[in-house]
């Protein structure tokens, strides 16, 4: 029958063509922008040291993008770093209690701040331990920075026990400092390094004059005592004086 050819089966459709797979040679497809956002979240969500090892990992299995991807990478920079140590440093002040009578630094005021110091102490060794593995001149920069931050935004309390937080942060920073500028493998500082470390430490002995007395050589020309006198001039006069006297008197006895 004619219209038994209308009953047969359907024809099968053809199979959809599998997406290049990079690994098999082909060409990877160019991820779409709303794919970049959600890489970069994901990426963003990682900690920072786990990111770095996972980078780390990458290049040791393909040192050939080693290059590429290190030309992706921003000039470094300690602007972040600064802004959340602003941050930190402005939350000591903001944990201040409103006192009507009385200072607001006192010992009360410091234990109402005390978690706050601590999380400031926290950010500054974090942030120190961060920068002093990266770029030396950032590191150097970052030093003056954190200075100044640390004498101007950080309350200064009525008591000295109470401020001993600064004490701590300054002995943090010029161990690094010192770790960093005097290693054995590395190289030698540069002029402008040079002058960051001259600006570190003119920045100390203004601001904490009390722990970094200034050692200059101009002051200590001006603070130099006077050489003491020979001790041999006034004995030897004394002596020939002594002995005029008593020729003199032999003479007229």
């Amino acid at each position: 029958d004619e219209r038994s050819d209308d009953f047969s089966p359907a024809k099968e459709k053809p199979k959809k063509r599998k997406r290049a797979d990079s690994s098999q040679g082909g060409a990877p497809k160019k991820k779409t922008v709303a794919a970049q956002k959600e890489l970069k979240r994901r990426l963003m969500a990682v900690p920072q040291g786990d990111f770095a090892a996972a980078v780390v990992a990458f290049i040791v299995e393909h040192p050939e993008q080693e290059e590429a991807l290190l030309s992706h990478l921003p000039v470094p920079s300690s602007d972040q770093y600064e802004t959340k140590l602003l941050a930190a440093a402005r939350a000591i002040r903001r944990a201040l209690p409103n006192s009507r009578f009385g200072s607001c630094c006192d010992h009360y005021g410091f234990k109402r701040c005390s978690s706050a110091v601590s999380a400031f102490k926290r950010t500054w060794n974090e942030q120190m331990t961060v920068l002093s593995g990266g770029d030396r001149q950032v590191f150097l920069e970052y030093a003056s920075t954190a200075v100044e931050i640390l004498d101007d935004e950080c309350v200064t309390f009525d008591q000295k026990d109470d401020n001993k937080y600064k004490e701590m942060c300054l002995k943090k920073i010029e161990t690094i400092l010192k770790k960093v500028t005097e290693a054995r493998n590395a190289p030698p500082l540069s002029d402008t390094e040079k002058g960051l470390v001259e600006k570190y430490k003119d920045n100390l002995h203004s601001l904490f004059p009390q722990y970094y007395p200034q050692t200059s050589e101009a002051s200590s020309e001006v603070t130099k005592p006077d050489p003491p006198p020979q001790q041999d001039e006034v004995p030897i006069t004394a002596d020939l004086t002594d002995l005029t006297e008593n020729k003199e008197v032999s003479v007229d006895a």
